[in-house]
């Protein structure tokens, strides 16, 4: 985790979104981002899983307290059988998020 912090205080300085014209830059982001999710989510299972909290009741924590993403409560949610989980199953959640992900925007 703090490897993104440092790469982010070195010399591009920071994540100014309109400013990642560099592959440092994008790099950078997308290590800090990828660092939050995977902490997120592993917090995220540890009180859904271990504290036995469910995926929903933890979406709604992390989402208002902690700032998990929320995507990741609810792909459990969906996928899963446990914790009161809808057991849609891995392969068509990932194949829903993918199509909504990766559809064109309006406008």
């Amino acid at each position: 985790m703090t490897t993104p912090a440092t790469v982010s205080t070195g010399p591009d300085r920071g994540h100014d979104f309109h400013a990642i014209t560099t592959p440092r830059r994008e790099l950078s982001c997308w290590a800090a981002v990828l660092c939050t999710f995977a902490l997120g989510t592993a917090a995220g299972d540890l009180t859904a899983d271990a504290l036995g909290w469910g995926f929903w009741s933890s979406a709604l924590l992390f989402t208002g307290v902690i700032a998990r993403p929320l995507g990741a409560s609810f792909a459990d949610g969906f996928s899963t059988s446990g914790n009161g989980g809808l057991n849609l199953g891995d392969p068509l959640v990932a194949l829903c998020a993918l199509a909504v992900l990766s559809s064109p925007s309006p406008g």
